[in-house]
């Protein structure tokens, strides 16, 4: 089930640790927030000039055009902190880090069937807040879902 967005669930936050300036390449020392807006799937496909921009993913910028994804922040959390809800992670965005176009994130909604078995089914923690969930819901993240790469486990 697809995480319904409208007229109230519009503003999302976005944070990152990825270059802060485009011409020396510097990355964020501290983990920074922007506010985005949602962009509808036809407006982005138009403002993108692409024809196949896939159901799986969805769109938002700032709309004062001031702030956007940049290298480094893909894989980064789109957050709707009004119904406290993952609703994307960063895929990838305007080469210049500049909101001229909306950046593109893989929606959560779409993609928590996956998501649900390679955490649940493939992993090897206990994440039952998660792998109790119905299809289509997400709850919000904690710190206890994060590990580090020295504790992940290849799955061949």
């Amino acid at each position: 089930m697809r995480f319904n967005i409208n007229a109230k669930h519009r503003i999302f936050n976005l944070t990152g640790l990825g270059v802060i300036d485009v011409e020396t390449k510097d990355l964020a020392s501290q983990l920074r927030h922007v506010e985005l807006e949602y962009v509808p799937q036809d407006t982005c496909r138009e403002r993108m000039k692409l024809r196949l921009l896939g159901e799986a993913t969805m769109c938002a910028e700032d709309s004062e055009k001031k702030s956007d994804v940049c290298n480094g922040d893909s894989g980064g959390p789109l957050y709707d902190s009004v119904n406290k809800v993952l609703v994307g992670l960063t895929s990838y965005g305007d080469p210049s880090c500049v909101s001229t176009i909306p950046g593109v994130y893989a929606r959560i909604s779409d993609n928590f069937a996956w998501i649900q078995f390679h955490v649940c089914v493939v992993g090897d923690e206990d994440f039952s807040a998660l792998c109790n969930q119905e299809t289509g819901s997400s709850p919000a993240p904690t710190s206890k879902w994060c590990r580090s790469n020295s504790e992940r486990r290849r799955v061949s």
